[in-house]
């Protein structure tokens, strides 16, 4: 079981993340923070983690029910390489 709480991730992105193991992003394309496409429908973020097994991906409750699936059952991750703009800035808030 992921905790999503304890990834060190940005509020922002805590309810729209799908946690995989760094072995098995690589392997896949998958980028930390980027967007990935859960079973061909739902965009969500990608996120590492080694609290999981490489065979395994950690999705939040409302994405599992969005997907309409079962705690245990499988879903598709792929990246979503496609269409994403790229920024030509970026401005940082010290907090």
């Amino acid at each position: 079981m992921v905790k999503f709480g304890k990834l060190g991730l940005p509020h922002d992105l805590s309810d729209n993340v799908t946690v995989v193991h760094p072995s098995t992003m690589k392997y896949s394309g998958l980028a930390i923070g980027r967007p990935c496409l859960l079973d061909s429908q739902y965009v969500s973020v990608a996120w590492p983690s080694t609290s999981l097994a490489q065979t395994s991906v950690g999705v939040p409750d409302n994405l599992m029910n969005l997907l309409e699936k079962e705690s245990s059952g499988k879903i598709t991750v792929e990246p979503l390489n496609y269409g994403l703009p790229t920024a030509s800035e970026i401005c940082l808030k010290q907090r």
